[in-house]
């Protein structure tokens, strides 16, 4: 793996040079439970302790019901997302005794699409996008389509075939696209119309279930435990709509 050089100055550093592993930010860090920090939810496995994480999306709090329109995509930061394994527990050190309320919320893994979400279908068909409402900046789709005439988006086809209310699910993702696949879609930018190839670069997940604990467990190591139901499936959870982790059964 490459490395970066980096050039420091300032208090302690006296213009060192340190060298730093490219993509060394999309690693996990691994924590003892002496490192712990108050209010966070922790993924525990072996040991060590794995903040969970919040991605990009449309969440920004804890929901009390499934929402098809609450969303995460997912890049390089995919790898950020710690693993939960059955018998392992989620750690939440506070000052507090107890927690009001302890909710997971599971998110099913749509796959992957283009870089656009939300879309609605118009009376003729066409998936419909407006690209400062629903569309993810970092994404190819963006940078593409971005230069077109207008910020209204009508998809007509997708690699010449006709789009429908099929193409699309209830979180307005086009559904049935292959990771890193480039397509060939024609479209109107408001009443001028072109075509693109635009590359299936990110990975959605979309609300599915919401599961509510009962309690957690107070501890002698400096935290409260919160384990899943026996029963819960392997996938994608947000923990008290703090950070998601994944979790497999077994």
């Amino acid at each position: 793996m490459a490395a970066l050089l980096i050039f420091i100055e300032g208090c302690g550093f006296e213009g060192k040079q340190i060298f730093v592993e490219e993509g060394a930010e999309y690693e996990l860090t691994p924590l003892n439970d002496s490192e712990l920090v108050n209010d966070k939810y922790y993924i525990k496995n072996g040991s060590k302790f794995y903040e969970a994480y919040m991605p990009n999306g449309t969440v920004s709090s804890m929901a009390s019901q499934v929402d098809s329109k609450r969303l995460f995509w997912l890049d390089v930061d995919e790898s950020l997302i710690p693993t939960y394994y059955k018998g392992e527990l989620i750690a939440y050190p506070s000052e507090n005794l107890s927690l009001d309320r302890i909710s997971v919320e599971r998110f099913s893994d749509v796959g992957y699409s283009i870089g656009l979400y939300g879309g609605t279908v118009d009376d003729e068909g066409y998936l419909c996008y407006k690209l400062k409402e629903n569309s993810i900046g970092v994404s190819n789709a963006y940078s593409v389509l971005s230069q077109s005439k207008s910020d209204q988006i009508r998809i007509t086809t997708i690699n010449d075939n006709p789009v429908n209310t099929d193409s699309i699910n209830s979180g307005g993702i086009i559904t049935g696209l292959s990771q890193n696949e480039e397509y060939t879609i024609g479209y109107y930018a408001g009443t001028y119309y072109s075509t693109a190839t635009v590359k299936a670069d990110e990975h959605y997940l979309q609300s599915y279930e919401i599961i509510n604990i009962d309690k957690a467990e107070t501890t002698k190591n400096g935290y409260l435990s919160i384990s899943l139901p026996d029963d819960a499936k392997s996938g994608y959870y947000l923990i008290n709509g703090y950070g998601l982790f994944k979790y497999y059964d077994y």
